[in-house]
């Protein structure tokens, strides 16, 4: 039999106790039966498929969620090159029942231990069956590039990283875990080491993890610590924490005053009305330089 899990990494205790579906995968009576034992009384529903049809249930699903996560990111580049701002977009997509609002927060990209590999997987399968697997390559050359992406941002603002000191805000592939497997945070801290950066990295639970990892890199113990005397900050991975760190004394104790915010977890403009130059993914450019964006006619202030 076949039961594959729809676990979230940060959440998996509470998935297990409050599933949204149970799928079991099998071609005998007896194997359903002991499986529908297992999760009597969950009250959500129960599945029935063949065992192939459960092992794509999973890989499907997880498929689908990166492809939102590259499609948002998509329309975050179209945004930043039209003025336009992607948490506006997001928001109006997501009211959409159809589309609905998770999965639509534009930033670094996707990481961790099942997406990259699942849509590689799911890339296999379809080629070896003959079957083109062009929208699914299409998913991980977009997250390639958010990476690529951040650090030409780093480039432009600064004229360069080699031998600046750059703070890195979290390196864990997402918020509360210590994983950093494909973690698109730590592919920048090692991007920027390439470059010849000098790093200073903070993480709640992952620095132990990626110290072993990536040499070359200061690890601090907080992240005050990490961003004293920085060129740039760069929240890229948006642990709840950062966006309630004193800000005001971050920027005091900076050399160079530009916070890349690979998340747009911050407020653009009230880190620009302390003097420093805000850059987000996908956010006006209006906000990015600190300018008070324009109402719409006849709408509120923005």
């Amino acid at each position: 039999a076949s039961n594959p899990e729809f676990r979230r990494e940060g959440s998996a205790v509470e998935d297990s106790r409050h599933p949204d579906r149970i799928v079991i995968g099998a071609t005998d009576v007896r194997a359903f039966l002991l499986l529908e034992r297992l999760f009597a009384g969950s009250g959500v529903p129960i599945l029935r498929v063949l065992p192939e049809e459960a092992e794509l249930i999973k890989y499907a699903a997880n498929a689908f969620l990166a492809q939102k996560i590259s499609f948002i990111n998509l329309m975050a580049d179209l945004c930043e090159a039209s003025g336009a701002d992607i948490r506006r977009v997001a928001e109006g997509m997501g009211l959409d029942p159809r589309i609905g609002p998770r999965f639509l927060a534009a930033g670094l990209g996707f990481g961790g231990s099942c997406f990259p590999k699942d849509v590689r997987s799911l890339a296999h399968q379809l080629k070896a069956k003959g079957l083109s697997a062009a929208l699914l390559e299409e998913t991980l050359r977009i997250n390639r590039n958010r990476v690529s992406l951040a650090l030409r941002k780093l480039n432009t603002a600064l004229g360069g990283v080699a031998g600046r000191r750059i703070a890195v805000l979290g390196v864990a592939f997402k918020p509360h875990t210590d994983d950093v497997r494909e973690s698109q945070s730590l592919k920048l801290v090692e991007a920027l080491v390439a470059a010849s950066a000098h790093v200073a990295a903070y993480d709640p639970e992952a620095t132990a993890t990626a110290a072993r990892l990536v040499p070359g890199v200061q690890w601090a113990p907080q992240a005050e610590q990490a961003t004293q005397g920085a060129d740039a900050v760069v929240l890229a991975t948006d642990w709840p924490q950062f966006s309630e760190l004193p800000w005001e004394r971050v920027l005091a104790g900076m050399r160079t005053k530009v916070v890349l915010d690979c998340r747009n977890q911050l407020e653009g403009a009230k880190i620009a009305s302390l003097g420093a130059r805000y850059l987000g993914m996908g956010v006006p450019q209006a906000e990015a330089f600190g300018q008070e964006r324009k109402p719409p006619p006849g709408g509120p202030t923005l």
